[in-house]
């Protein structure tokens, strides 16, 4: 027991520095650059502010688009910015925030992707091995240091996900099987929302994984296998408050137009083999890409060497049922491979939904979480200590050397800092279109607000209103306006507020009006007006769409607590 528990501590331990090193950069600076860090910020922000003012979940994002706002949580991975909110006010920095997100999302995936390997493979050093090439993967640095995407983020939970499920299907009593597949159900429901294109990729592996778990688990029973398959519906009902108004609803936005041609931004072999880090971007072609794409020296090697030891193990004539992990991870990680190189474009163009990700190197993640479980397995299998030590201790020191030149973040330009210091204004900044900052302009908008924009305007020409701001959110606001309607030219007035269905609660001196869309802006009938002083309030909510997910949401979580309640004080489940 003494020597299990020392190991157990040194594993920690381990497992800690590794990440940590891998983490340091993160700390370097006050205020590091990365593509997207300027954009997160200052979603961030708003989100802090919106969830102040009452805004729960998040949709509307007020303070973006020179204040005319978008509804950025409505579509955009909203997990990331809840937990920013939620470590806010520890840390009282919106990008020391982001920072601990970053961290614990490398610390909590390498952790339970140990845990969850050891449960599966009950060999602690295969876990450990495993863990560590998924921390130190090239396209992890790519994330955390190049894109700054929170893709990280589900790459953390996913690991979580499993080991739930994995301790599910290992549960020897009622209060540990249910309370794991709760665990999963909830972990789930976070992955769901944490980022829209991972989740999209990583659910069906989820469900793959289940399904072999219940063909190698033939002695569960039927109560069993439904609350595994509810738990793994209820990622989605859990999560269903931000994935179908996320789909449903981007009719209304500039979203379903695709910005890059997918087919311009394949990396070749040789790319994914090697190619020269940097904190550029991904070209169109190849010439002028400043950004990597490679895949990992140590990830490749574990390809190879597995390739070597399936041939080994087919010629023997082994079951593959003694090897079925290794043999399912081994063509995921081909298949996710042949999707990210140009020679999966006729694939790409079958599978229409696979153009919506734009950049097929977004796949290298996958990639790396299936290598990584593949190593592990394979490890696990490995008998000849002769093979088993030189092979974990190689490819482990390959990842470590391999991402070396990878683990330090870009410093912000000092002519920059005051603007990443003042996030009212980097609010303001960081959102132009129709540059690729933004999608989620509505679908009839010509362009964004900018500084220049009135807070009111005549519908038909244009002119500026005497108006005068009287209080302003992210998610509420008033406006003083002073008219004349007999030299009003049109019928419509123009207000500053980027146009969404159904969302805004407008109210013109005491009373409800109807909104409509005016190019892209929220406008009302001068009908609605009193000549001289008009008051108008207007306040953010959902739309009857939203709220029925938003019920939905409710009813699985409730589900689960009345089973909670119901059957954990009473041991009722057999």
């Amino acid at each position: 027991m003494i020597k299990k528990n020392f190991w157990q501590i040194i594993i920690g331990i381990g497992i800690f520095l590794s990440v940590f090193w891998a983490g340091k950069g993160l700390f370097k600076y006050s205020f590091y650059q990365t593509h997207d860090i300027a954009r997160h910020l200052a979603r961030s922000y708003d989100a802090i502010i919106s969830i102040k003012e009452g805004q729960f979940p998040l949709r509307w994002s007020g303070l973006l688009n020179y204040n005319c706002g978008t509804p950025t949580f409505t579509f955009y991975f909203p997990g990331f910015y809840y937990l920013v909110a939620a470590i806010y006010p520890f840390v009282k920095s919106v990008m020391s925030a982001i920072k601990v997100v970053s961290f614990l999302s490398l610390l909590v995936g390498t952790l339970f992707f140990f845990l969850w390997m050891k449960e599966e493979t009950k060999d602690k050093w295969a876990a450990l091995a495993g863990s560590l090439l998924y921390l130190y993967a090239p396209y992890t640095f790519l994330l955390i240091y190049v894109r700054g995407s929170p893709e990280y983020l589900s790459f953390g939970v996913l690991p979580v996900v499993l080991y739930f499920y994995a301790k599910a299907f290992s549960a020897k009593g009622d209060l540990s099987f249910l309370t794991s597949c709760f665990l999963a159900a909830v972990t789930g429901g976070f992955l769901a929302i944490s980022h829209n294109i991972v989740s999209l990729f990583i659910m069906p592996v989820i469900l793959l994984y289940l399904l072999i778990k219940f063909w190698q688990s033939r002695g569960l029973k039927v109560h069993q296998i439904m609350l595994i398959c509810f738990s793994f519906i209820s990622a989605f009902g859990l999560g269903a408050f931000f994935i179908f108004p996320a789909f449903l609803e981007q009719k209304f936005t500039k979203l379903a137009i695709p910005i890059f041609n997918y087919q311009h931004h394949f990396p070749t072999l040789a790319q994914v083999i090697y190619s020269k880090w940097g904190f550029g971007d991904s070209a169109i072609g190849i010439v002028d890409d400043a950004m990597s794409f490679q895949l990992g020296f140590a990830q490749w090697a574990v390809l190879l060497l597995v390739a070597i030891w399936l041939i080994f193990n087919l010629v023997k004539k082994v079951p593959i049922s003694k090897y079925i992990w290794v043999v399912v991870f081994w063509v995921l990680s081909l298949f996710f491979l042949y999707l990210v190189l140009p020679i999966s474009i006729p694939f790409w163009q079958k599978v229409r939904f696979l153009q919506t990700i734009q950049f097929s190197w977004r796949l290298l993640g996958i990639c790396v979480f299936t290598l990584s479980a593949l190593f592990s397995f394979w490890l696990s299998k490995v008998k000849s200590k002769f093979v088993y030590w030189p092979v974990l201790i190689g490819v482990v020191l390959l990842a470590f050397l391999g991402n070396r030149n990878h683990l330090l973040s870009q410093p912000v330009l000092e002519s920059e800092l005051s603007l990443y210091r003042d996030l009212d204004n980097l609010c303001l900044n960081c959102q132009k279109v129709p540059a690729f900052a933004e999608t989620t302009l509505p679908s009839t908008a010509s362009q964004s607000c900018f500084f220049t924009t009135p807070l009111v305007e005549s519908g038909e020409s244009r002119d500026k209103l005497l108006a005068q701001e009287i209080t302003r959110g992210s998610t509420f606001g008033s406006i003083k306006l002073d008219i004349n309607k007999d030299k009003l030219i049109g019928n419509q007035i123009i207000l500053n507020l980027s146009y969404f269905p159904e969302i805004f609660h407008i109210k013109i001196n005491e009373k409800d009006v109807p909104y409509e869309d005016c190019s892209g802006r929220v406008c009302v009938k001068t009908s609605d007006l009193d000549n001289g002083i008009n008051n108008i309030l207007w306040k953010v909510g959902e739309t009857e769409l939203e709220r029925f997910f938003d019920l939905v949401s409710l009813s699985f979580l409730g589900t689960w607590v009345f089973i909670l309640v119901y059957f954990l004080p009473k041991h009722k489940i057999k």
